[in-house]
């Protein structure tokens, strides 16, 4: 039962990794945002695309995250704290409602929804 749980952890870890390097870098960056009261409490998260080129014909971009402070304006490089975080927010919220499904459709701790069957007819009042 615990090693169903560490391998739903880790498969929803992975699919958490998906959501943001897919989603959050490459076609969305404002996906990241959702890290932002752990990465930036104090302040702004701004997204800096900054195109290049090396060959004719060939192009790319790198996608940088910073964090800027509301009162002082200073702008802080925070890209790599938030793909880890939002990568975290995104595998926790999977990972919550599939135990929330698996735990309501019996297949996590199926033996739960039997002692309590077992237990309540027990306790029935006789006539």
């Amino acid at each position: 039962m615990m090693f169903m749980v560490i391998i739903g952890a880790v498969v929803f870890l992975f699919l958490g990794a998906m959501i943001v390097v897919i989603g959050g870098i490459a076609i969305h960056p404002p996906m990241m945002e959702v890290a932002q009261p752990l990465v930036c409490p104090a302040g702004e998260m701004e997204f800096l695309r900054h195109a290049y080129s090396y060959k004719p014909g060939q192009s790319g971009y790198q996608l940088f995250v910073y964090c800027r402070d509301r009162i002082s304006e200073e702008r802080d490089e925070v890209t790599n704290a938030a793909v880890f975080g939002s990568m975290a927010i995104y595998a926790a919220i999977l990972f919550a409602a599939f135990a929330a499904m698996a735990v309501t459709r019996r297949w996590l701790f199926p033996g739960l929804w039997r002692v309590r069957a077992e237990t309540e007819e027990r306790f029935e009042p006789h006539d």
